[in-house]
């Protein structure tokens, strides 16, 4: 299609961002999942309705579920990933119910 004269053409959209080093997503069908540094973990349906997340055991059985379970998760790799960026990546990080506790530093 023509633009008329004087009329610039209607902006080509940008492709969607994708990395081709970042691991497989998209997994969850009917899920949608973002991260962002002040909400945190979100989860909503893909209708914008809010979701939970839940830990189940083996057998199915809920063990928890609702905002904590995603502030926990969040808490963990956010703690995770400071270690990494300060060299210190090897080191496991546990959310546990006596607080966070992280692999024992190596002495090198």
């Amino acid at each position: 299609m023509k633009a008329r004269r004087g009329t610039s053409p209607p902006p080509i959209p940008a492709p969607p961002v994708v990395d081709p080093d970042d691991p497989s997503m998209g997994l969850l069908a009917g899920v949608i999942m973002s991260a962002n540094g002040q909400p945190g973990l979100t989860v909503t349906t893909v209708d914008g309705h809010p979701a939970t997340l839940a830990v189940l055991d083996e057998t199915g059985h809920v063990l928890h579920s609702g905002p904590a379970v995603g502030e926990e998760a969040w808490s963990v790799v956010v703690h995770a990933y400071r270690l990494f960026w300060q060299g210190q990546g090897y080191l496991k990080v546990y959310g546990t119910p006596e607080g966070f506790t992280q692999d024992p530093t190596r002495e090198d």
